[in-house]
């Protein structure tokens, strides 16, 4: 496959793979909700912030169980799949799509936490305001995050570079 066909098979795989870490990542609430007693009511994937939301009674704690738990599930998954995945040029970019999509759920988190109280109420935001958590903790598990993350880019990098 050349040319054409093969950036279109290029693009049709990225954006699965872009369906799949968002779908992992709000399965992650549902789980969590489920888990907790309550139900999943609606899930909306349009636009730029896709959102599920639950129906229950839920606690502070809880209510931040749920709110890290697609973040969890999504680098849970997506990194171990990076890291894993045959190291074959057919393979290297969806290590990447997978590798970028949980090196943006940590940015994220990163950031959110940098500017909690005053960043957007996200999944971090949430997450502080209902678990009690201090931000410096969660700056310093997404660095220690950060370290399995680098290497799995320079793996992924390497796997790339030598094709």
């Amino acid at each position: 496959m050349t040319g054409l066909p093969r950036f279109l098979a290029s693009a049709l795989v990225c954006a699965a793979l872009g369906v799949f870490c968002v779908s992992l990542h709000e399965l992650g609430h549902v789980v969590a909700g489920t888990l907790h007693g309550g139900s999943a009511g609606a899930f909306t994937f349009a636009g730029s912030r896709p959102r599920v939301y639950l129906q229950g009674a839920f606690t502070r704690g809880q209510k931040a169980q749920q709110a890290a738990a697609g973040s969890i599930l999504l680098i849970g998954v997506c990194l171990p799949a990076a890291a894993l995945l045959p190291r074959r040029r057919r393979w290297t970019m969806a290590a990447g799509v997978l590798w970028f999509f949980a090196g943006i759920e940590l940015l994220a988190w990163l950031i959110a936490a940098c500017l909690y109280p005053h960043g957007p109420h996200n999944d971090v935001w949430k997450f502080l305001a209902f678990s009690g958590v201090r931000p410096p903790i969660v700056i310093l598990i997404c660095c220690c995050l950060a370290a399995p993350w680098w290497l799995v880019f320079r793996s992924v990098r390497q796997t790339s570079e030598s094709r």
